[in-house]
């Protein structure tokens, strides 16, 4: 009896001891449950957080190429229309402007060579030849720099030709110069002006 009765005190004192940790370890694998389903529930948030956020920018990016795809369609079939008509200067001002701003220079520069053939005067066309020269060759030549020495002196504050005079002063070895020049050109342009871009990209190497 004395056997049974230990025997049944081990029992009852193991369980008192036991039970609380029973039911302790069973709290912490709920918490451990509810902790890991949370987590599981914000990451599969971001995941699909993530993937509207690529699919949004992968659908801007199909847009922008589908303009840029689309003008170059357009510009393109209107270098076509006017192979046979070198003597129209608007349809070649506007084909010149347009690879511009699309920034194929190797194009832009033909298009401008062919209205400097027909207008070597015109501000517009000195310094369209002339940044289109800078563009390809990387550097101001020396037909580049007689071409700007052509402008008439109320295209100086044009900003093509301010930024090829900050070019040509830091090709020169001015870069103190140039940097001011391309610091005040840049406070004075609109911020999503086409040189913007160039003069910041300028300001970075000196």
């Amino acid at each position: 009896m004395i056997v049974g009765g230990g025997l049944f005190t081990l029992l009852i004192v193991g369980a008192l001891i036991g039970w609380p940790l029973y039911r302790r370890q069973q709290r912490l694998q709920k918490t451990q449950r509810v902790f890991l389903a949370g987590l599981v529930v914000i990451l599969t948030l971001i995941l699909v957080w993530q993937g509207l956020m690529f699919q949004a920018g992968w659908q801007r990016y199909q847009a922008s190429q589908t303009s840029e795809a689309s003008q170059l369609s357009m510009v393109s079939a209107l270098a076509e229309r006017i192979q046979n008509s070198p003597d129209n200067h608007q349809a070649w001002l506007l084909l010149a402007r347009s690879y511009v701003q699309l920034g194929q220079w190797p194009a832009a520069l033909n298009a401008w060579k062919t209205l400097y053939q027909q207008d070597q005067a015109s501000p517009e066309v000195l310094l369209g030849l002339a940044e289109a020269q800078y563009r390809q060759e990387g550097r101001l030549s020396e037909r580049t720099q007689a071409l700007l020495a052509q402008l008439p002196p109320s295209a100086h504050q044009r900003p093509e030709a301010i930024w090829l005079r900050g070019v040509f002063a830091y090709q020169s070895g001015q870069s103190s110069q140039a940097k001011k020049i391309f610091l005040q050109l840049q406070s004075r342009l609109p911020a999503k002006h086409r040189l913007q871009e160039t003069i910041r990209n300028h300001l970075k190497s000196m």
